[in-house]
């Protein structure tokens, strides 16, 4: 059911299924594991790298799934998609790991500045993310 509401959300036939809003942002996660305080401690972290980033109108989806996929002809383990607005990330099967905070923090350098290479030196993970999973 969560897939057809997802699917409908993409083309535009409805509402995302939101488990919390931050600045604007929806944020679904398949596995339950993000909780706002660290989305928004990632955000936070990214704000100081690319300057505070509108999430307002875009959908962040942490998917079930462990494995990489298809992000436009690449395999990816997270995903910034610019029409929609949406940002997916994978599962990891370690949440101390802070793998898909690392990934968030990236894709939110694509939210930010559309045009970013990733040899633009913004998009370096900060040593204090790792912080955040040991809270």
């Amino acid at each position: 059911m969560r897939k057809l509401v997802l699917l409908l959300a993409l083309a535009g036939c409805g509402e995302h299924l939101c488990d919390f809003e931050v600045r604007g942002g929806c944020v679904f996660d398949e596995t339950a594991a993000m909780t706002p305080d660290r989305f928004l401690s990632v955000v936070r972290l990214a704000d100081k790298s690319w300057g505070t980033i509108d999430l307002d109108g875009w959908y962040f989806h942490f998917l079930a799934s462990t494995e990489p996929f298809d992000c436009g002809g690449k395999e990816a383990v997270g995903c910034t998609r610019y029409g929609p607005e949406v940002v997916e990330v994978f599962n990891v099967s370690d949440p101390l790991d802070c793998s898909r905070e690392a990934v968030l923090f990236h894709e939110l350098g694509h939210v930010a500045d559309h045009g970013a290479s990733h040899e633009d030196p913004r998009f370096a993970i900060p040593y204090t993310i790792f912080g955040l999973c040991q809270e």
